[in-house]
C-alpha cells in the first residue's frame, strides 16, 4: 500500500492519527494485501520513521488505534508489558475475554487447595474442564496479579481426598459440624478435605 493509499483510512484529529479501518480484537489497526495480513501501526512506522522495525514498537499515546509516527517509539518487551498493567490492557484476569473464573474465584481456590481439596475437587466445583486450568492458577502461572501463589511444597500437601467416608462418619461429622466444630477441624480428623466435609453438610 502506498502512502496515499495509507493515508485515505486514516481519521487525522489534533493528536492522533486514528486507524479507521479493521482492528484486532487487541485494538490494533490491521489490512490485507495479497492474503498477508499488516499492523497498520507498523507499516507507519515503516512509511515514515524507518524501513526496520524495533524488537518492540510502543505506542507514547497509549491508544493502539493510533499510526501517528510521532506516537510511536521502539521498547522492551519488559516496558511493553508494564505498559499493559499500567493502563489496564493486560488482558489478565477476568479482562481475558476467555476466562471462566473470576479473581475471588482464584482467591478461594487456593484456600481451599491448602486446606486439603484435591485438583479434581475444584475443577467439579469451579466448572474448569481442564486440569491444568486449575493447576496453573493455583500456582501462579495464570492469575499471577493475585498474590500468594501455591508454593511446589503446598501443592505436594494433599490430604488422602480420594478417601470414602462411612454413613456413619458422615452422621458423625454432621452431628460434631452442628456443635460448631469447623470444616477444618472435621477435615483433619476424618483424614478429607474441606471441601468433601462441605459435600455431606
Amino acid at each position: 500500500m502506498d502512502e496515499q493509499t495509507f493515508l485515505k483510512h486514516i481519521t487525522k484529529t489534533d493528536d492522533c492519527w486514528l486507524w479507521n479501518r479493521a482492528k484486532t480484537a487487541a485494538g490494533y489497526g490491521v489490512f490485507s494485501r495479497q492474503s498477508k495480513t499488516y499492523y497498520a501501526h507498523q507499516y507507519a512506522w515503516k512509511l515514515w520513521n524507518s524501513p526496520e522495525l524495533p524488537s518492540v514498537l510502543r505506542h507514547k499515546c497509549r491508544n493502539r488505534h493510533c499510526v501517528n509516527p510521532d506516537h510511536m517509539e521502539g521498547g522492551t518487551q519488559a516496558e511493553n508489558i508494564r505498559d499493559r498493567e499500567r493502563d489496564g490492557t493486560d488482558n489478565k484476569g477476568e479482562r481475558h475475554g476467555k476466562h471462566k473464573l473470576t479473581e475471588e474465584n482464584v482467591v478461594e481456590m487456593r484456600r481451599l487447595r491448602r486446606e486439603g481439596a484435591s485438583v479434581e475437587e475444584l475443577q467439579t466445583k469451579y466448572g474448569i474442564g481442564t486440569h491444568s486450568a486449575i493447576l496453573y492458577a493455583l500456582t501462579g502461572e495464570t492469575w499471577s496479579h493475585i498474590p500468594n501463589p501455591l508454593t511446589e511444597e503446598e501443592m505436594k500437601a494433599t490430604r488422602h481426598h480420594k478417601k470414602k467416608l462411612t454413613a456413619e462418619q458422615i452422621t458423625e461429622i454432621r452431628s460434631r459440624y452442628a456443635d460448631g466444630v469447623t470444616k477444618a477441624r472435621l477435615a483433619e480428623d476424618f483424614g478429607v478435605s474441606s471441601t468433601a466435609i462441605a459435600n455431606h453438610l
